[in-house]
């Protein structure tokens, strides 16, 4: 849990066009934000892959690769956004303040500075020249590029959302991501059957990330006597016959994992709840905004997150927190901590 360094939070009366670039995997998103002034905003994006934007035989992991430069990775950064403005018509306009999402480990102790301290996700770049990114600060890098490149864009706001896919470890980074992001959850949940079934595992059960998260949610919610749904996903992922024993233990590893990861999320907002002071009636209560497919497209697993907060704070304390589905919150995010940072500064 970094520091993000935001001292101030949007009123809703915010206007104006923002932008926000998001990076945080293989996936690089600019995103523009338009705020109208009532708390309605029109969003629109556009997304490019790294690893297909730039690629040499010394770079085979393209904009990954270590032998791939700072220089490189932000000049594309900025000319993507300046593509994006073009189509977006916002060519013409001077001096547009933007959120960077930036989702690895930093060093921050203000908002708009943002130190790498290491790549984490397969990220290498830089590594093998002169013209690092650990180290330096990635929001300087991009201001840098921006202006190299003509591009009339300012980042005065970095946000971390930091990730980590290299492995399930117990090594003690990101614990908590790892054990409730949906991400994870397949791999968790494959793991533990093979720590379970040992040798009698099917062969394709050992390998990595074959056992997907959609997949454990299907299983979780098979609700049928024969688990029929859970046999076909194993006869299709793992090319294996379980007998319904088998398939039960699955059914409920599945369940156990899924059920962990809410009462873990309960417990985070339950904890960041009660730090706010205003987890009573005459407060009104406080509004948590979730992202992820997780939690928007699993029923069941939206139902167990409120009942492990009403066991953690009573069903009265537990009624004044209200989860709302926040889509797309890194890009929006970004951009709207931009327009209070620029309104702050006026």
């Amino acid at each position: 849990m970094l520091d993000a360094c935001v001292g101030q939070l949007p009123s809703g009366t915010e206007t104006g066009v923002f932008y926000a670039v998001d990076f945080g995997g293989t996936n690089f998103r600019v995103v523009r934000v338009e705020l109208k002034g009532d708390g309605r905003l029109d969003v629109r994006q556009r997304q490019q892959s790294l690893l297909s934007a730039f690629s040499s035989e010394d770079c085979p992991k393209g904009l990954l690769d270590g032998g791939a430069t700072a220089l490189q990775m932000f000049d594309f950064f900025a000319q993507t956004v300046k593509d994006f403005m073009q189509e977006e018509g916002d060519h013409t306009l001077s001096n547009v303040q933007c959120g960077f999402t930036f989702s690895f480990p930093c060093a921050q102790r203000q908002i708009d500075s943002a130190v790498l301290m290491t790549w984490t996700k397969g990220f290498e770049t830089g590594r093998r020249t002169d013209d690092p990114v650990e180290g330096l600060d990635v929001a300087e890098l991009m201001n840098v590029a921006f202006k190299r490149n003509g591009v009339p864009v300012q980042c005065n706001a970095v946000l971390n959302d930091t990730l980590d896919f290299k492995a399930i470890d117990n090594r003690g980074f990101q614990q908590i991501e790892k054990m409730c992001s949906g991400a994870y959850l397949g791999e968790i949940c494959r793991m533990t059957l093979l720590k379970i079934f040992q040798n009698k595992s099917p062969a394709l059960a050992w390998e990595t990330g074959s056992l997907s998260t959609v997949n454990i949610a299907k299983i979780m919610n098979d609700r049928s006597k024969e688990l029929i749904v859970t046999r076909e996903i194993i006869r299709d992922v793992w090319s294996a016959e379980l007998s319904v024993a088998e398939l039960g233990v699955i059914h409920r590893i599945a369940t156990a994992v899924m059920d962990r990861s809410a009462r873990l999320a309960a417990v985070l907002i339950s904890g960041c709840a009660r730090k706010t002071g205003r987890l009573q009636a005459a407060f009104g209560g406080l509004s948590v905004g979730i992202d992820g497919s997780l939690y928007k497209r699993n029923p069941w697993y939206r139902e167990r997150l409120r009942y492990h907060l009403d066991q953690m704070l009573g069903p009265s304390r537990s009624s004044l927190i209200h989860l709302l589905l926040a889509d797309d919150g890194s890009g929006k995010g970004a951009a709207i901590l931009s327009s209070v940072i620029a309104e702050k500064s006026q």
